[in-house]
């Protein structure tokens, strides 16, 4: 019998990242570890409102060529890349989007769907291409309705100028509060309401005008004036590959780079005209063929000094064509220069080999975006952002806490509970414990929890016991929702149960998953509707954000619907969490799509359609609520860097084709 923990695995996969696609093709090196989170984007928020007019010539010259003059995914290279353009300009594509993603994307790039990072391109440049992006579906007609609307509902609150009164302190003009919040996200606030004593409009209004309103909240941080499109530059679309995962091999003499190591068992190439052990060194006047120097430069996003005696690790990757996996080749070492540089001399480069860099500290790495070798190269450039430490840990806060009830057998003596906590650090420093061995982030586990185990590791190990839950020593890096940690337990049950979980950090929302049959009661929960996997329904409930110190209370009742089956007894034995591990899907991906582009026209077309065909569970929803939810969860985890282009794209037609109908 199919055990559900393994369809609970499936639905938390599409919760959190749904970037499996790729998993079963790419063999990630051994021993792997995720590429440095980025930084947060909070220091880069506006000082000014951006201006949609500014952007017009530069949305045309590095925009349109892909997306179309209008944003709609239609611009002339839209069709050399392995998935359509995100249709900017598409109205529901704008609704779903936070200004935050947007802006990531134009600073960081969206290497898998092969757009580059904008970095010519001031901070200021960038949220002006994005308030450029959001004109394109967005009319004045849209605002002055919004206004209308805004002035009839909203003022006595929120005032006539939006930045908040004694009433409500949320402040419609701030830009750090704004960009963090798609549409969807404020129309799900003015249709429901809030905890914090807002009236729900969701009776009051329509659709059109809950989406006017926020089109006029969006204009009291951004410039909507309108701008003519300049013709598009013709601009040739460049593969960029996703970040590659690194694999040390120590190997260090005298502090600087060695030569490489075979992994494959077979002795390393030795040139006659040299020693023995040493690579054939290329002179200046006829450099040899297929070699070439490595250089980069460590910088601390923290804007601290970089600690003394660190070293650099370079790890080179080939591609198997046979099987479709990147295969570590060898690891080179050498110390950072005082200035923050480094560099590898002599290295060979045959065309299409991946390299990637990274420094450790106390066994945390930090690692540069990969780069691949072309038949001219002589030089690669593979920068390195760095954080300090911080003990600090009072800033970190829980994106999302999702949880899952499981019932092994038809006794219903015990629930069986996973928990998911999916965990933000805003800050620009690596959070690490105060002493060795001490937790960094604590958790409550409701009272009564008992065989508490862990995804990937167990009490002694990284996690420490405390009275009320556990702890993580793991240290945590910057960015949203880069840190997650996976926990199971059981309950006693009999039939019912009282559930209390303390929570000891801030909360975005709740998410919580029953067996259809079992009843979930709490006023603190709202009904999401159902989702499917493999045939197995859940009901789904979700909360407003909850502070620290709340209490997260539920009853739990009942027996599993009579179409339902009860799991395996081994069936925690049977999880497969591969899904979750964030980042080894992008790691495959970046590579597989770039030498798919690379050889299109031989056996990747194979490939390609092997991933096209993939099987993927459709999750349904019966209401309009749930798929809002569904909509942000995806926005998170997308904004978060877990989830590609492509996939994320393809889950958001989903959902709004799901919409249109339930509309």
């Amino acid at each position: 019998m199919k055990s559900r923990f393994i369809i609970l695995l499936t639905l938390l996969a599409l919760l959190l990242t749904a970037c499996v696609s790729l998993a079963e093709d790419i063999t990630p090196p051994p021993d792997h570890v995720s590429p440095t989170a980025a930084p947060t984007l909070a220091p880069a928020f506006p000082e000014n409102a951006p201006s949609a007019a500014n952007s017009a010539a530069t949305f045309a010259e590095k925009c349109a060529p892909c997306h179309g003059e209008t944003g709609l995914g239609d611009g002339a290279q839209s069709a050399q890349l392995p998935s359509p353009a995100t249709a900017l300009g598409n109205r529901q594509i704008a609704l779903e989007a936070s200004p935050a993603a947007w802006y990531t994307a134009v600073t960081k790039g969206n290497l898998e769907a092969f757009m580059p990072p904008f970095n010519s391109l001031s901070d200021a440049e960038r949220w002006d291409v994005v308030a450029y992006a959001y004109s394109l579906s967005i009319t004045p007609e849209q605002i002055a309705l919004g206004k209308g609307l805004f002035n009839e509902n909203c003022v006595v609150c929120h005032g006539e100028d939006g930045s908040g009164s004694d009433q409500s302190p949320v402040d419609f003009t701030d830009q750090s509060y704004m960009a963090n919040r798609s549409a969807v996200a404020l129309a799900t606030t003015i249709i429901n309401g809030s905890p914090n004593g807002m009236t729900a409009f969701g009776d009051k209004l329509s659709d059109e005008e809950v989406a006017a309103l926020t089109d006029y909240i969006r204009s009291l941080t951004f410039e909507f004036a309108a701008a003519e499109v300049a013709a598009p530059t013709e601009i040739p679309a460049t593969p960029t590959p996703e970040p590659v995962d690194t694999t040390t091999t120590p190997n260090v003499e005298d502090g600087s780079a060695t030569t490489p190591v075979a992994t494959d068992g077979t002795e390393t190439p030795i040139d006659e005209s040299t020693p023995e052990g040493e690579q054939p060194t290329p002179t200046e006047s006829a450099p040899q063929e297929g070699f070439g120097t490595v250089t980069g430069t460590i910088s601390n996003a923290s804007d601290g000094e970089l600690p003394d005696g660190l070293i650099v690790k370079l790890d080179a990757y080939d591609h198997d064509v046979m099987t479709g996996s990147f295969n570590l080749v060898f690891t080179l070492e050498t110390t950072v220069n005082a200035d923050g540089t480094y560099i590898f001399e002599n290295v060979e480069m045959p065309e299409q080999r991946a390299f990637m860099a990274a420094v450790y500290e106390n066994d945390f790495p930090y690692s540069s975006e990969p780069v691949f070798a072309t038949a001219e190269t002589k030089s690669l450039d593979l920068p390195i952002t760095y954080y300090s430490t911080s003990t600090d840990a009072s800033r970190l806060s829980v994106d999302r806490l999702h949880i899952f009830f499981e019932f092994p057998d038809t006794s219903y003596e015990i629930v069986q509970v996973v928990e998911v906590f999916v965990v933000t650090n805003p800050t620009l420093y690596t959070i690490v414990p105060e002493e060795a061995g001490q937790a960094v982030i604590e958790f409550d586990l409701p009272e009564g929890a008992e065989n508490i185990q862990f995804e990937d590791s167990a009490f002694g190990e990284r996690y420490t016991k405390t009275e009320t839950g556990f702890g993580d020593t793991s240290a945590v890096s910057p960015g949203m929702g880069q840190h997650q940690v996976v926990v199971f337990f059981e309950l006693p049950y009999n039939k019912k149960t009282d559930f209390a979980q303390a929570l000891n950090h801030p909360i975005d929302s709740a998410i919580i998953m029953a067996p259809q049959g079992i009843k979930v009661k709490s006023d603190l929960l709202s009904s999401s509707g159902e989702r499917d996997a493999q045939g197995l329904v859940y009901d789904v409930y979700a909360s407003q954000p909850l502070p620290s110190g709340s209490m997260l209370t539920m009853n739990i009742s009942g027996k599993l619907a009579s179409t339902v089956s009860i799991s395996d007894g081994d069936s925690q034995q049977n999880i497969i969490f591969g899904a979750i591990a964030f980042g080894i899907a992008l790691i495959g991906a970046g590579m597989w799509m770039y030498m798919r582009k690379r050889n299109e026209d031989d056996d990747y077309e194979d490939e390609e359609d092997d991933e096209d065909t993939e099987e993927d569970d459709t999750v349904e929803f019966s209401n309009a609520e749930g798929l809002l939810d569904a909509i942000i969860a995806l926005d998170d985890a997308y904004r978060a860097g877990n989830l590609s282009e492509d996939v994320y794209k393809k889950r958001r037609a989903e959902l709004k084709a799901q919409l249109k109908d339930l509309v």
